[in-house]
């Protein structure tokens, strides 16, 4: 017998797969083997077919996009950039503790978070200010932890601070409330965005990560909505004293988790979860080490198949050296199966989803390559990774997205003309077609859901001026080129974006409309975090005269305006 078992063993590892992983299916299909991997498949697709309506292709007339003026040349970049960074280390974990007022201290439980490979005496020494702060010793933990980061600066230390009552946001007199947009919390400086939504109980979760220049300070919080987005709460923070890449965020399972970077050379993959009922956080499950990297992570993303099985979750990151690496796990959060890509020019726009109904291709992945190029990745069940290359981007835009329903898959992001485009293939990536969302217009931050039945979203940011608007767009899912127009643009946010910041856009329970989305992103004169939701109408029926379609300008519009588009303008 334990012959068998040696044997067994060392199959499962000549076929690249750990016997953990052999328990269980990549994709979370029932019944389905474990995957075996095989080699990455890199295809390079140089000319892509328009999106254009059948009509338009039997005679051989143009889409109405591709008669249109040239556009004006587009080399301005956005206003986001990160807060410069001051000379000097970091606030430590103790001074973000000192910090607290009074009564945040009363409603503070803490949790010490350091490196995996910390000894046992320094990790036995921040259980003990654990449990000093959280018995009310407030003043003796903040000092002993002082000492503690003072006598050994090496070690990493980060602390998660769970909110024993949930902090609302309460803004100040005069602060900008108007139209739908909802602030999320009071804190300022935001740097990225992360918006799911748990089916059971119908809540809303946010997931923020900050910068504090005057602190010169990473943090993250987890922020929760029981309805429908109309108030927010913060119920957990993360501090640390290093500099933190990136974050994403979904749910699955009946927990929200959160994927960060940890340890000052951000090597460390690392996620939480939170409980879906309230955005409290597990502190039993902890913090999870996904795995450590041979060079700095510098773009994460999360997703799930929370709308299909329920039992999957899967960890892309892009690492400093190009490297695309890929993880997964069962609901339970553990163990980490590692997937390799054989991607080695990834450079960022990280983006994933997956295919809810897939028939092979069950997981979609989107990313800008280091030669200016969007590739998408297909992870099939079982065990292959096909590589597409598919278009040139702008070299200004970092952002791309990716959303997938039944073997629908759609790539959005700038391409070298300036342009906002679109990727769309209907047959699970065999085949693609190219399309436009906006010209004309400085537009930046494309990010694209496609989720629940509920078509192809896509929301994109105008830089204007003084007030730059959002615009949303959405379409059907379509069965081929041409089958599913888009609607005209509809801008929606009262509270200015801030142009080259990410947004995030989901569609969400209640389904009061049969295109019902949020959308989350940075604005303000303090680059807070707002809400607000999307109600959207059927697209317009397939126009067969395309050909002669006007095309139409967007013009300046207050907020809340529908515009006229020029159908099938795909």
């Amino acid at each position: 017998m334990k012959v068998r078992l040696l044997c067994l063993v060392f199959l499962l590892t000549l076929w690249g797969i750990s016997p953990a992983q052999s328990k269980m299916s990549e994709s979370g299909k029932p019944g389905q083997a474990p995957a075996v991997q095989q080699p990455t498949r890199f295809l390079h697709l140089p000319e892509i077919v328009p999106d254009i309506h059948p009509a338009d292709r039997a005679t051989g007339k143009p889409a109405p996009w591709m008669n249109r003026p040239s556009r004006q040349e587009n080399t301005s970049p956005p206003e986001y950039s990160r807060p410069a960074r001051r000379a000097g280390s970091a606030m430590p974990a103790w001074q973000h503790l000192a910090r607290l007022t009074p009564e945040e201290r009363q409603n503070a439980l803490i949790q010490m978070e350091a490196s995996t490979d910390v000894a046992p005496e320094a990790r036995a020494k921040l259980a003990e200010i654990e449990g000093l702060w959280n018995g009310g010793a407030f003043d003796q933990a903040v000092e002993q932890l002082r000492a503690f980061q003072t006598s050994q600066p090496e070690i990493d230390v980060a602390v998660g601070i769970s909110w024993k009552t949930p902090r609302p946001v309460d803004l100040p007199a005069g602060s900008p409330t108007e139209g739908a947009d909802v602030r999320i919390g009071t804190r300022e400086n935001v740097q990225q965005v992360a918006l799911d939504f748990d089916a059971g109980t119908g809540n809303l979760f946010v997931a923020l990560l900050y910068f504090d220049p005057a602190t010169n300070s990473d943090y993250w919080t987890v922020n929760i909505s029981t309805d429908g987005g109309a108030t927010w709460a913060e119920t957990y923070l993360w501090a640390s004293s290093y500099d933190m890449n990136d974050i994403d965020a979904t749910v699955v399972g009946g927990y929200f988790y959160v994927a960060y970077i940890g340890l000052i050379t951000q090597q460390e993959a690392r996620i939480r979860r939170f409980m879906v009922a309230d955005g409290s956080v597990d502190n039993t499950y902890g913090f999870h080490v996904i795995f450590s990297a041979a060079a700095a992570i510098t773009d994460v993303a999360l997703t799930a198949n929370a709308d299909f099985f329920n039992n999957r979750l899967y960890h892309l990151s892009i690492l400093a050296n190009g490297t695309l690496e890929y993880y997964w796990t069962s609901d339970a959060g553990d163990p980490w199966n590692h997937v390799g890509s054989s991607v080695t020019n990834a450079a960022g726009g990280l983006d994933a989803h997956t295919n809810e109904g897939f028939t092979t291709n069950y997981l979609v992945v989107s990313y800008r390559s280091t030669d200016n190029r969007v590739h998408v990745g297909l992870r099939s069940d079982p065990g292959s990774w096909t590589d597409v290359d598919l278009d040139a981007v702008d070299p200004l835009e970092e952002h791309t997205s990716i959303a997938a329903y039944q073997n629908r898959i759609m790539v959005v992001y700038k391409n070298s003309g300036g342009d906002l485009a679109y990727q769309v293939s209907y047959d699970e990536g065999a085949n693609w077609y190219s399309g436009v969302i906006a010209q004309n217009i400085l537009g930046w931050s494309p990010h694209l859901a496609g989720r629940h039945g509920g078509g192809f979203r896509v929301i994109y940011q105008e830089e204007a001026g003084t007030f730059d608007p959002l615009w949303t767009r959405h379409r059907d899912y379509g069965t081929g080129p041409g089958t599913a127009p888009w609607d005209g643009p509809t801008q929606f946010n009262e509270i200015d974006v801030f142009t080259g910041s990410p947004v995030n856009t989901e569609w969400i329970p209640p389904n009061v409309a049969p295109y019902d989305h949020g959308a989350v992103w940075i604005g303000g004169a303090t680059f807070g975090a707002w809400f607000d939701r999307i109600e959207g109408t059927p697209p317009p029926p397939p126009n067969d005269d395309c050909a002669n379609a006007i095309p139409v300008a967007v013009p300046s519009v207050t907020p809340g305006t529908t515009i006229g588009a020029t159908v099938d303008s795909l």
